[in-house]
């Protein structure tokens, strides 16, 4: 007898629940990530080092104690691939780290790299150890969610578009002419 948490489904589900998670994993990256660069100054990508540190422990959380290989199948793709595979981005940590080395911050680049790698290590273990602490309680499960939840509201509190300074001209500046192309002709 099949169990239903290993029961076919159609082909198509472990890609559609992985593009909805991944929608939602997005949305909430892109809110943290708003939310703590607004929160911080300086070059160092904080908001990339908290989403990747994050979704480490959720993720070894929920693989520890509620996703593991060969179960839930459908839950694996939406919240694994999808939510957390899109929450979390090694792409954009590469391409930081390449930005602070070209910017000439070897030394944040260098500490940037080591922080991530570190504790994003660290999140995973922590993750993984709350199955032992939560294997009746299904702790791992509520962990998760309730980080998933903090950060949707955290997402839906940084909707709203950044206000752009315009430039003040002074007072005693000449009007700009146009170049002689895009001037009218009498």
């Amino acid at each position: 007898m099949t169990s239903p948490r290993t029961a076919a489904a159609h082909p198509l589900a472990p890609l559609a629940l992985a593009a909805l998670g991944g929608l939602a994993g997005a949305l909430l990256r892109q809110g943290q990530g708003a939310l703590v660069g607004a929160a911080t100054t300086g070059v160092f990508p904080w908001g990339t080092l908290s989403v990747n540190v994050l979704g480490s422990l959720v993720l070894a959380a929920l693989l520890a104690r509620w996703l593991a290989p060969g179960e839930r199948p459908l839950a694996r793709a939406g919240l694994g691939a999808g939510v957390l595979g899109t929450y979390t981005t090694f792409s954009a940590f590469q391409r930081e780290v390449l930005d602070l080395l070209h910017g000439g911050h070897a030394a944040a680049a260098l500490a940037y790299a080591g922080l991530s790698v570190g504790l994003g290590l660290l999140g995973a273990a922590a993750g993984a150890r709350l199955r032992a602490l939560g294997r009746h309680a299904r702790g791992p499960l509520v962990v998760g969610a309730a980080t998933l939840v903090v950060a949707a509201l955290v997402a839906a509190g940084c909707g709203r578009p950044a206000r752009r300074r315009r430039a003040r001209r002074s007072p005693s500046a000449a009007p700009r002419a146009r170049p002689a192309a895009t001037r009218r002709s009498p």
